[in-house]
């Protein structure tokens, strides 16, 4: 693909050693890509994987000329086809006719204010029935129960009430995330040209079937209005789900299509979002003392504001203790595409087609010299900057801060996210009191390969709040 050791590789180069390392990757993925970035700051390098070579780009310039690059140059949706079989879990027109990303892009965001009060709702009556008001301290296992709220929450957005509220769909919004994790890891095990075969036969193709038992009767009463009275029927619903049909052509209007799209989006939206606020609140539960000055931001300002997404842009303190706990957890590279067709940086360094590459994160995250004591968890690092201008909010990106990815192809649905994880944070602060088993002891972050993620087995101390 490119000539040998035109980057330098963290590790073996030969074909021997390469296959070594590539293992080594899956078990300390996370120290080699900071050991490249120490080694190679400001610079490129490569880590071997089973299949293939992976360049990681550190610094800015870098980070900020990908993400400036000219459509058709790098792509996620190629590396995803490619890393996920998304062709197979996903359904092929997923990715051939992604329609849907521009309705999370325009849509969902523009109607952040108009669907506030249902997000808050849900929230409210989510944690209400996974986690009770009660006056002595009880373990709640986070990761679990916040997995249900964000499926609940997402899920009122999505298809709206009384579906949204439904068990047995909402167990197979989580499981289908599940499904695709085990099943792109099956689907690695075959030779291509038996992955269409399997591919039908994997568990993502079952819990799409049982889940259309719940979304179909819905999508087909829906299409009899829109025969009967035209596309603005009355009383017809405003969410994602009405958004898509509004949208669809041809056989993308088919119940088993549409089922589909919103299974994809379950998958982006209740994974991040669970995980990212499982981080936030180990931090939270470690460390009580920002309970009170985020209590009285909160009060505050819904005080002055009432509950409304405008509210939700001024609680500065809440929005950067999301950001820091972001900043601070996450996969070691992001920005993860393929690209395209060569491509060259302004200092001369080629891409050539068909590579692999991504952005060293973690170690830039976690760099002194990028963020003060970057090391420590500083809640309201952000709070103060620019008077909290928008280049500082959760949701922004720079080539500093990549949570989300930058550029034209940042996280599209971020908005989306930040407002979500923003509601429940302050429901949190302002009905419970939390804890640690061990006091003080924040759960340690688990790492496969590049990925991480927090103990998903580790438990908070909730109560009902006391002052």
């Amino acid at each position: 693909m490119f000539p040998k050791d035109a980057f330098p590789a963290i590790g073996g180069s030969d074909i021997f050693s390469s296959y070594k390392s590539a293992m080594d990757v899956t078990k300390h993925g996370k120290d080699m890509i900071q050991t490249g970035y120490d080694t190679y700051k400001s610079g490129i390098f490569r880590v071997s994987q089973l299949d293939r070579w992976h360049i990681i780009v550190s610094g800015r310039k870098y980070i900020s000329e990908i993400a400036s690059a000219p459509n058709g140059v790098f792509s996620t949706t190629a590396a995803l086809e490619e890393i996920l079989f998304t062709k197979y879990l996903l359904g092929p027109t997923i990715t051939r006719n992604p329609y849907h990303i521009e309705l999370v892009r325009v849509n969902l965001t523009r109607s952040l204010s108009a669907i506030f009060a249902d997000v808050k709702e849900e929230i409210g009556l989510a944690f209400k029935d996974s986690i009770p008001l009660t006056e002595g301290w009880t373990p709640v296992v986070v990761h679990r129960v916040m997995t249900q709220i964000v499926a609940r929450t997402s899920s009122r957005v999505f298809v709206g009430v009384p579906l949204c509220r439904n068990p047995e769909y909402l167990d197979l919004c989580i499981k289908y995330t599940l499904d695709v994790s085990h099943d792109r890891a099956v689907l690695s095990r075959f030779p291509g040209f038996l992955r269409p075969i399997v591919g039908k036969l994997t568990d993502v193709s079952k819990t799409i079937r049982l889940t259309q038992k719940h979304l179909g009767p819905i999508i087909e009463e829906r299409q009899r209005k829109i025969t009967e009275h035209g596309p603005n029927y009355p009383d017809k619903p405003e969410d994602f789900l009405s958004w898509l049909m509004d949208a669809a052509e041809g056989d993308e209007r088919s119940p088993r299509k549409l089922t589909n799209r919103i299974m994809a989006l379950n998958f982006a939206a209740i994974h991040t979002s669970s995980v990212t606020f499982t981080h936030a609140l180990f931090h939270l539960a470690a460390e009580p003392k920002y309970l009170a000055p985020l209590r009285d931001e909160v009060e505050t300002i819904v005080k002055e504001e009432g509950w409304s997404k405008t509210a939700m842009s001024k609680m500065h303190k809440l929005d950067s203790f999301l950001k820091e706990s972001l900043r601070m957890n996450g996969s070691a590279v992001i920005m993860t595409r393929k690209a395209l067709m060569d491509f060259t940086f302004s200092d001369g360094t080629v891409i050539p087609k068909g590579t692999f590459i991504s952005a060293a994160a973690t170690p830039m995250h976690l760099d002194d010299e990028v963020y003060a004591d970057a090391g420590v968890f500083n809640g309201f690092r952000f709070s103060g900057i620019n008077g909290q201008g928008v280049k500082s909010q959760l949701s922004s990106t720079n080539p500093d801060f990549i949570r989300f990815g930058h550029g034209r192809h940042a996280c599209p649905g971020r908005f989306f996210v930040a407002n979500e994880l923003k509601v429940m944070l302050a429901y949190t602060v302002l009905n419970y009191d939390v804890k640690m088993e061990k006091e003080g002891m924040r759960p340690t972050n688990r790492w496969a390969g590049l990925s991480c993620a927090p103990d998903t087995k580790a438990s908070v101390m909730f109560r009902r709040r006391q002052t």
